[in-house]
């Protein structure tokens, strides 16, 4: 669990010191908390979190999954990793991207991270005028406390700020400044305040003054080891300015449960869910067991179109609904071919526009940017099959598009491989729990195991595709999915909408995370922008012009493809 706790909270603690370079360096001394030059905003802080620390987690008596990946030396070693990074970031954020770390700072930053996630802390991180501002409370030991103190003392003390002397609060242990940025340490209790920044530290003494009164301004419900909550509009300045408009605020809450984990989460949409919503439309017929997982989707047209880059990969519009579907990875046997991708993507057509034929020159400006003019791939048309396909000059995975006749109506399949028929339907009562709630909006259901096997060979795929670094094979980050994979299950995620700007998440599972969720985590820990997000490419996306794919014969002979 430390693997993916730490990821959230370490980007706080990252952004508390880095505000130390992003400051001039003469100033006058603020007063306590800082209220002078800014009033504080009413408004939800842009990203909030409340953890119960590592150490609730390992006392946890109903998530044996959790405590059994925290004792994995793989999980300690991609904790390393973590803190690595923090060490180096807030150097390279205040100098220069290929800044080493200061030794001093790392070994604090480091020791920082630690203190911060083993107990509980609950805080809060806006921008203001582009640079970070933090606030934030520990529960610490006293002797933990005291060596926290001394570790911000040091860590701001080799930047430079200016420490000020005395306080009229007792309980304001530290106060330093540089340029018009704060730092400042207060005691509430057993809790301990900080804040760092160039805006209103006022919080901090509402926060002292309901901690006082025996209330936190911030809790868990019972049960709860995490909550994240967020404003997306706000955050957006965070993700490479990438807007998503379609989403307000979320709030997310991690329980252990049943010897596994129950997520819940609540999204509030810019954009309203198409009532009524359209009866599913499952294209069983082409869906064939054994899979290892299984989704489906409608009413969510409007949000989808709001989102980066759907208007150029849906050229006839969102669907208004879709399924996917996965099957274990196939070695070859028997003579039959190699299928390490078989993931599929459906959704209903006119029957009118079966044909792929005009998907051709639309399908080729999907594709970059650049990848075409690379000469890695080629696009193929096979019309005796209505498919159209994506050549790679290294033959890793054949990406197909195809259009089929399903009763009175169409349905366009996509996938990564050529479609495998087997005699094996899809349960029926897997397909039936699309139909267990009437305002049900997404269903998902995986074998999460096999799931991190498909996702962390398809990021590496992608990643070669898109000349990115790959993950190393002995890299901590592959090291860690290889061990926890065999302790992941089934997972089931369910979203309703109780109304038409708010969804409503419930996954159970084993661990809280999907497999593509836990790829992603480790894809973005080893990546270089960690552990910020880098979101340049989505959000300076561009195409190439269309070129209209060669006719192959040869091809079109396979009848089998």
């Amino acid at each position: 669990m430390r693997c993916f706790i730490p990821k959230i909270l370490a980007r706080v603690l990252s952004l508390s010191i880095v505000v130390a370079g992003l400051a001039n360096a003469n100033a006058e001394p603020p007063s306590e908390y800082r209220q002078t030059a800014k009033t504080e905003r009413d408004r939800p802080a842009e990203f909030g979190w409340h953890f119960a620390g590592i150490g609730a987690v390992e006392s946890a008596k109903n998530a044996p999954t959790w405590q059994d990946v925290w004792r994995l030396p793989e999980s300690r070693r991609l904790g390393r990793l973590l803190t690595e990074r923090l060490a180096r970031t807030p150097d390279r954020q205040m100098f220069v991207r290929q800044a080493v770390a200061n030794a001093e700072r790392a070994r604090t930053a480091q020791s920082l991270a630690k203190l911060l996630l083993t107990f509980e802390s609950f805080g809060e991180v806006n921008l203001e005028d582009g640079r970070p501002h933090l606030l934030l409370a520990a529960k610490l030991a006293p002797q933990k406390a005291a060596e926290w103190e001394q570790h911000l003392r040091h860590y701001f003390a080799s930047l430079d700020w200016r420490e000020l002397a005395g306080s009229a609060d007792e309980n304001l242990l530290w106060t330093a400044t540089k340029g018009d940025s704060t730092a400042c340490l207060a005691k509430a209790g057993e809790w301990l305040l900080f804040g760092a920044g160039s805006g209103d530290f006022s919080r901090l003494a509402k926060w002292k003054a309901a901690i006082a009164g025996g209330a936190l301004p911030s809790s868990l419900a019972a049960g709860d080891l995490l909550m994240l909550r967020g404003q997306v509009k706000r955050l957006a300045k965070w993700l490479a300015g990438v807007s998503l408009p379609s989403f307000s605020d979320f709030e997310i809450r991690f329980q252990p449960e049943e010897n596994g984990v129950r997520t819940t989460a609540t999204i509030r949409l810019g954009e309203s869910i198409e009532f009524p919503l359209p009866d599913w439309d499952v294209p069983a017929k082409f869906i064939h067991d054994p899979i290892v997982s299984f989704s489906g989707a409608r009413g969510l047209r409007a949000v989808i179109a709001q989102l980066p880059a759907a208007k150029t990969l849906a050229e006839r519009g969102i669907p208004e609904q879709f399924f996917s579907w996965s099957r274990r990875f196939a070695p070859s046997s028997k003579g039959m071919p190699v299928y390490p991708f078989p993931a599929y993507l459906a959704w209903p057509i006119p029957l009118e526009e079966v044909s792929v034929e005009r998907l051709n020159q639309h399908l080729s400006s999907v594709v970059g940017p650049d990848v075409l003019a690379r000469g890695l791939v080629r696009l193929v048309s096979l019309p005796k099959l209505n498919k159209t396909m994506l050549q790679l000059r290294a033959p890793l995975v054949e990406p197909f598009i195809r259009g089929f006749t399903n009763h009175t109506h169409g349905v366009r399949i996509a996938g990564l491989f050529p479609l495998i028929n087997q005699p094996r339907p899809v349960p029926d009562a897997l397909l039936a729990q699309l139909d267990s709630a009437e305002n049900l909006i997404y269903y998902h259901w995986e074998i999460t195991q096999n799931r991190i096997e498909f996702f962390k060979n398809l990021f590496q795929l992608l990643a070669f595709l898109a000349d990115q670094p790959q993950m190393k094979a002995d890299g901590a980050g592959l090291r860690w999915l290889d061990a926890v994979a065999p302790k992941m299950g089934n997972a089931v995620t369910i979203v309703t909408a109780p109304a038409p700007q708010t969804l409503e998440l419930v996954r159970k599972s084993h661990f809280g995370l999907t497999g593509l969720e836990l790829a992603a985590l480790v894809r973005w820990l080893e990546s270089e922008s960690c552990p910020w997000i880098n979101a340049e490419f989505f959000s300076a996306w561009k195409t190439k012009p269309a070129v209209n794919p060669p006719n192959s014969p040869a091809a079109d002979a396979q009848t089998g493809r």
